[in-house]
């Protein structure tokens, strides 16, 4: 009655900035210094999980109903298949290629209930009140959601330095 199921990629997530599974990127210099344009797109390669990337975690877009336009999971997969993004205006993640124009999102419920655990994805259109799409870039080369400093992007796979 059971059935075991896989996903591609682990997922990408919220995790403590304390965590052993934060996920550290390769170029944070370059995307804090020329990533804010979409003319320098930055590929999101780790140095946390080596030759791995922040990949989109199937090959589908999905719409969905609750008026934030398109949406997309984000996963840990190989370098070869990396995402690249530069910084918008206002603090988002702006992906390019397939997923032009999708920006790094999570739901929230207030800026009280966000914690370590939500699922972070890509979204054609994020909602202001129930969704946070925007991220700073910390000096260890970590990202974090502006409105919850205490986390940071991350996966349920140990980086390597805690393998």
């Amino acid at each position: 009655h059971l059935c075991l199921g896989m996903v591609r990629f682990p997922a990408l997530y919220f995790v403590s900035k304390n965590s052993p599974n934060k996920a550290y990127f390769n170029n944070y210099l370059d995307i804090k210094q020329h990533g804010k344009s979409g003319l320098h797109m930055i590929s999101l390669e780790l140095s946390s999980h080596p030759n791995m990337a922040l990949v989109p975690a199937s090959k589908k877009i999905e719409s969905l109903s609750l008026k934030c336009g398109k949406a997309a999971a984000l996963g840990l997969g190989p370098s070869k298949d990396a995402l690249s993004a530069y910084i918008g205006d206002n603090k988002q993640i702006i992906m390019a290629g397939q997923y032009s124009e999708m920006s790094m999102c999570a739901f929230i419920g207030s800026t009280e209930s966000i914690d370590a655990g939500q699922m972070v994805f890509l979204s054609t259109s994020p909602i202001a009140e129930v969704m946070t799409d925007q991220f700073v870039f910390n000096s260890d080369g970590t990202i974090s959601p502006t409105i919850a400093s205490h986390l940071a992007l991350g996966f349920q796979v140990l980086a390597s330095k805690y393998r």
